[in-house]
């Protein structure tokens, strides 16, 4: 089974309510992960772990909620301003 039919056979058995609590669940996981790294108690498998679950659950979003047009404008417009932000960085930083 190809990854793209696995995702939706999850949102299918699942259901959009469980998964969204699901994503909530593997967002906080990553969170923490990323909290004891800062803390020196954390390690980078268990990041790679834990961003590979959000990674899974943000394709079941894209599913449930499905706006693939809408997402893309909204990361184009985030994209732009983070090569605002950095070039405002470099002309700062060059002074």
């Amino acid at each position: 089974m190809e990854n793209l039919d696995l995702i939706k056979k999850a949102v299918k058995t699942w259901e959009n309510e469980h998964q969204v609590i699901m994503a909530i669940e593997e967002l906080a996981e990553l969170q923490k992960e990323l909290t004891k790294y800062l803390c020196k108690r954390g390690d980078k498998v268990h990041i790679a772990e834990e961003m590979a679950d959000v990674e899974i659950m943000l394709a079941q979003l894209k599913i449930i909620f499905n706006d693939e047009k809408e997402m893309e404008a909204a990361k184009a417009r985030k994209m732009e301003k983070l090569r605002r932000l950095l070039e405002d960085h470099d002309t700062k930083n060059k002074k």
